[in-house]
Formats: C-alpha cells, structure tokens, sequence
C-alpha cells in the first residue's frame, strides 16, 4: 500500500471518528423531533453530561414586579402567543451529583413541547424553561443553584420560568426568574409575577408508612417527601361510632358527612374546635389513624378505610391553616369531589390570579369557626354550584402536571397581550348571557357604523349635524329618526346635500324608546347614537370614538358621561352630573354601540326590562340610563369614555327655545329617581364606576397637526 493510500485511510478513520463523536454529543435540542422529550431521554439516558465550576448565583429577588423584573421586549407584540423555549435536554451533574427527572417534570415539559407556545428557537422567545428538574427543592439546593446560575441565557434569571412542587423556595437563588410553585405564601408571594400552582399527587399513589411514601416518581431516583405520609398518617385514638355502613355510597351517589377533617392535618386550635363539634354533630368527623403502625390513614370503629374513600364520603373537607399542608390538602379534597372549607391563612390558592375561589369553596376566619354549622347550613343552598364548578375547574386546570404547566403558560401570556387575553369570567367557567358579541377579542373589522339621529323639531342643529358628520370617513349611513307626529319633517329639497346614504323614519309615537329601536336601515354592526343637538362634535372625536368601540364592541363608547354615587344622607343612589374624573355612565346623545343592544332593548327579555321601557315611554325620560343599566348588567363591564371633553351643552337659538327636556329644572331629582328605581327592579345596581379615558395619541403634544392622527379633538 502507497504512502498516499495510508495516510487517505488515516484520515478518513479520523474523520468517521469524530463524526460519531460529534453525534453522540450533539445538543439534545427537542425543536423539530416530533418525539415527546421523556422517550428522547429514556433512549438516551447517558447524553450530554453538564460541569459546571462554582460561581455564586444572586438570591432570589423579593421586590420583582411584572414590570420591573419581566422584559416583555422579548415578545413580539405580533404574536397571539408567547414564545417558550425550553433549554436542550440532557442530564445535569456537577462532581459526583446527577440532577435526576420526574415523570412529573417530563410531563411538564412535553406539554409545553407540543403546545402552540413552544419555539426551537431561542432568539424568538419571550420565555425560557431550563430542562433541569426543580419540582422537589428538599434536595440538591445547591447544585441546582450552580445549574441555573449557568444556563446560556440566564444572565439575571429574566423572563425565566422555574417549577416547583415540594421544598423551601426562598432558599434557591433564582434572582429575577418567575416562580411557578405550590409553596408559596403571602411572605413569598410576589403578585403579578410569580404563580400559585397546585399540588399534584399522583393517582395511584398508597398514603401509608413514611418509608413507603412516594409524592412524585422520578426516572433514575425518588423525590421522597415526608410530608403526605406523616401528615396524614398518625397516632390517634379510635372513633367509637358505629358508622361501618357509611362506608358504601348512598342512593344518588349523595354524601354522607357534612364536614371532614383530618385530625394530623390540623392546628392545636382547629383540632380542638372540631372535635367539640363532632361530638355534637352525627355528620362532623374528625378522622384519625387505628394505630400507629396500621397501614391505613384513618379508621371509623375499627374499620379500615382510605382517604379517598373518606373524602367522598362527604360534601365537604376542612382545610386548615398549616401552610406547608394546604396544597396538599386542596388537592387531595378536590380530586375526589369534596368542596373545601379553607380556614384563610397564609398560604396563596392556587391560580388565586385567575380563579374566583368563592365559586367552588368555602372561606372562613378563625373568628367564624364558632359559627362553622351555620355557614355550613347557609351554604347547603349553593352546594350543588360549588360542587359541579369544583369538578369543572380542577378537570379544566389541576389534573395532572401537563394541564397546570399550560395553564402557568396561558396565565403568563394573559400577562403579555392583556387585550386578547382571557377574560375574568371565561377563566372560571362562568357561563354569561353570550350573544355574538362576545365571540372574539379582536377588532372589528371596519365596515363602517350607522349614524342614527334622534329628532322632533330642531331642524337648524340637525341639518349642521348632518352636515359635520358626513366628513367622518368611517360613516357608512344616516338614519334620522324623526319622532315628532304632529309636524312632518322637511320636504327632500330642504335636506343637506351629503355623499352618504340617508333616509329619514317617522314614528308612529313620540317615544324615546324609538331610539333604540332596531330598524332594518341599520345594516352595519356599529350604531352611533345622536341628538339632534349635539352640534360640538367634530370629524376627528367622532371617527376616533368609532376606532376605539372597535376595540370595544361589547360596551357603550362615548363621550358626555355620567356618575352614580351613594347618598350617605339618604341611604340611597344619587345621579351626579358634575365633572369628575369617574364615570359609570356614558349618555347615549353621543355614542356608539352594537345593534345587538337594540334587538335586546327593544325585545326585552325580562319583565323587570320591559316594565323599565314602559315607564321611560311614559315618563319621557331616563331613556339612556335604562340602556346604560341593561349593557353593565350584561356585560359586567364599565362604560368608556372618549376624549377630555365635558360640556355638550347645545348653545345654538333652537335650543334656548325652553323645550329641552334637560333644561326642566327638576331634570336632575328625577335622574336620581331613575337610578333608584332601576336599581331597585334589578335587584342591586349593576353599573360600573371606573377613572378610565381614551384619548388619540400626541393629542396634547406640542407637535403640527399633521403628525396627529386625529388633530381635533375639541378644548374641554
């Protein structure tokens, strides 16, 4: 063999060899694979080995706010959806140490991998998810430091997400990385930056001897915690009832406890007050262990039984206040159907950011546990709701580990693009009037709204205001709606000579209803609600109100405004007219909002709506605080007001002719009246009082009008 011929086979030996090296040490990167990251790291279970060398990672920064230790200019804004990436997957040690992965943690993961938030690529995303597993923190504290510390992208820990079930979360350094945890309390919790995750205990899982216990599983090792075992499990004395036949499910599947309650779980105080109560109350239990050595958490006469098969048992579980037991507790409760009464502490509800607990639990002080029966008996009315929305929110985000990572996720996107973000009532299930105005949170596309005008003879101001809103490009039509019988509006020469569309309606009575009505002209979403006097308004306020209800379309938009407030003199609602910086009513004189509100005005789907409508036709008045009352009771929402504007006073001579209905001077006392009344057919006052004003943007600015948008907007 030539020289040349050896030294060609040299090399490509070399070559083959450091292509297999390159292989097997290739950065475990899950993007693109399409193979869940738990079968990627059995079938290698010896990848990328990590050393670190020692450097000390910042402490855990306690003053963090969303907006103080969140970079959101990570995220494009033009995304629907945050971007995650989640760091290459290996297995991490540092001297001898290997940080070994819980099923529980690659659930997590492979969630997130499969989900619309992942991105492999990590110069897009807006959040990173280091691959080494923090769900137990009882162990390796400070390998996990050394881990984390060192990551490509740490740098501070910004706009990192870390995961914890188990263990002291304060004593990890993570700096400004946001912490998803089922540890944390009201001394730990930083609010609207770190999340309250609930605990997850496995189904299978035996609650018995310290020694057996196994929280979470773990591939290559255990995260053991004492904690389930040893709570749960005790000495105790035996339950001398005879209660052997409440073990077996009644007929409907009903309970049959009223109230139970862990005896180990307990505080000295609560262990106390509800043994008092058990042995007064049949249906009150406070369970405790057969024997020390016994196998089985709790016994009722000697009969062995399961803490699931207690739970459901009953209608509902005592939570106590021992922090460090709580998530335990509400997961172990709610997992078997059991409403929670939670004794309020220090601990933070999981997901207490998106969840109203009053929905599917029961919240009580320490000074209520002597009234504990009577709640429990004033409650037995809602148990049903609480019950089905207690199933419904822990199937939609408790369940398992992948559903409470993608809710963490949703919560932190919520965070990012508040606008499509979930809303309060849709994250907890709520089921609300939805019409199709609640289909989406976007925009509506521009097509454009329907000028309706309100007339009876002020025939000047209405031609000017024809005249003034023709110039609006957004205008698609105008509907005069003339509502004088005796007087016929003017002949067809006499109108403004406009390039939109027009057509004038007279009605068959002079009703302020005929406002609301939902005329067959109106074609476009969007309605604009006008007087016949509002002459004030320029192009620019009106186009700029149009493009602000689009972003609104479920709420009134406008501009005169009103406030509500309570009358501590007479212990009732006053109508105020005043100038404020609140608002809880927008006049609709002036404003926009969906042609569904009309069909549902005008149909009026209740009778305490319908006799409102009769008694504003008769009384000839209050007409847009019925509309204002029946859009807040729907929507829950405050209305929004446009622009610094405040007086919409009509000056012209048709309106100093006395026949202003506003003008009365006993206007305002029966405004008043009409707040109460309303409020009063309603059952509470469903107006909204908010500080809220949209404005165009550069509005104030000292800059040339033809930089703005909308230049003229109109002095106060």
């Amino acid at each position: 063999m030539s020289y040349k011929a050896m030294c060609f086979l040299v090399l490509a030996a070399v070559g083959v060899l450091i292509i297999v090296i390159l292989l097997d040490r290739q950065d475990f990167d899950p993007g693109g694979s399409g193979v869940l990251l738990s079968s990627l790291l059995v079938r290698n279970p010896l990848h990328i080995l990590y050393h670190y060398t020692y450097t000390q990672p910042a402490s855990r920064k306690g003053t963090c706010e969303f907006y103080t230790c969140f970079d959101i200019l990570r995220c494009n804004l033009h995304n629907h959806n945050i971007k995650v990436h989640i760091y290459p997957l290996a297995q991490f040690y540092t001297g001898d140490k290997v940080i070994s992965y819980s099923t529980e943690f690659l659930e997590m993961l492979d969630a997130i991998y499969t989900s619309e938030f992942y991105t492999p690529n990590p110069d897009e995303a807006c959040v990173f998810i280091p691959s080494v597993d923090t769900l137990a923190l009882h162990h390796q504290r400070h390998e996990l430091s050394l881990v984390l510390s060192n990551l490509e992208h740490w740098g501070d820990g910004t706009n990192h997400l870390i995961f914890n079930f188990i263990g002291n979360i304060v004593e990890l350094p993570i700096d400004k990385a946001t912490l998803a945890s089922s540890s944390l309390s009201t001394y730990t919790y930083r609010p609207n930056f770190d999340i309250s995750l609930p605990f997850y205990v496995p189904e299978n899982l035996t609650i018995s001897k310290a020694e057996e216990e196994q929280p979470l599983s773990s591939a290559g090792g255990q995260m053991h915690d004492s904690l389930i075992a040893s709570d749960i499990h005790g000495g105790g004395e035996v339950i001398d009832r005879d209660w052997s036949n409440r073990l077996a499910p009644r007929s409907g599947g009903k309970p049959w406890w009223k109230l139970v309650a862990f005896d180990t779980l307990l505080d000295r105080r609560s262990r106390i007050q509800l043994n008092d109560l058990s042995e007064t109350y049949d249906d009150i239990i406070v369970l405790k262990s057969c024997e020390k050595s016994s196998n089985s958490p709790s016994c009722l006469s000697g009969l062995k039984s399961s803490v699931n098969q207690m739970i459901s048992s009953s209608k509902y579980c005592f939570v106590s206040n021992v922090v460090r037991t709580v998530p335990l507790q509400l997961f172990l409760y709610m997992r078997q159907g059991c409403v929670p009464v939670i004794l309020q502490g220090e601990s933070v509800l999981p997901f207490s950011e998106i969840l109203d607990w009053n929905l599917f639990s029961i919240r009580i002080r320490r000074k209520d546990m002597k009234s504990l029966v009577h709640i429990l008996d004033e409650a037995e009315k809602s148990y049903d709701s609480k019950s089905l929305q207690l199933e419904k929110i822990f199937h939609k985000y408790m369940r398992n580990p992948a559903v409470i990572a993608l809710t963490a996720l949703k919560i932190l996107n919520s965070r990012v693009f508040t606008k499509t973000g979930t809303t309060k009532q849709d994250w907890n299930l709520v089921q609300t009037q939805k019409s199709p105005l609640f289909l989406d949170r976007l925009p509506r596309p521009n097509s454009g709204f329907t000028a309706v005008i309100l007339a009876y003879n002020r025939v000047d101001t209405l031609f000017q205001i024809i005249q003034q809103i023709s110039k609006v490009p957004s205008l698609a039509r105008i509907l005069v709606v003339w509502n004088h019988q005796s007087v016929h509006p003017p002949s067809v020469d006499q109108w403004p000579k406009v390039n939109k569309q027009m057509k004038v309606v007279q009605t068959p009575a002079n009703l302020l209803s005929n406002r609301f009505y939902p005329y067959a002209e109106i074609e476009t979403e969007a309605v604009f609600s006008l007087d016949d006097d509002i002459t004030m308004l320029t192009p620019d306020e009106i186009e700029f109100g149009f493009q602000v209800w689009r972003e609104y379309p479920d709420r009134l938009v406008g501009f005169p405004s009103r406030l509500h407030v309570w009358n501590q003199t007479s212990s009732s609602w006053n109508y105020e007219s005043e100038w404020k910086n609140e608002h809880s009513m927008i006049l609709t004189g002036a404003s926009f909002y969906s042609n569904y509100w009309n069909f549902v005005y005008t149909g009026t789907p209740g009778p305490g709506q319908r006799d409102i409508r009769d008694w504003v036709d008769r009384n000839m008045n209050c007409e847009d605080i019925a509309f204002n009352f029946l859009v807040s009771n729907s929507t829950q929402l405050p209305p929004i007001k446009i622009g610094p504007r405040k007086k919409y006073r009509c000056v012209t001579a048709s309106c100093e002719n006395g026949s202003m209905i506003s003008q009365d001077s006993g206007h305002l006392a029966r405004r008043t009246e009409c707040v109460q009344q309303f409020a009063s057919v309603y059952g509470s006052l469903p107006l909204k009082a908010v500080e809220f004003r949209a404005d165009p943007l550069l509005f104030k600015d000292n800059v040339p009008d033809e930089v703005k948008k909308f230049a003229k907007i109109g002095s106060l």
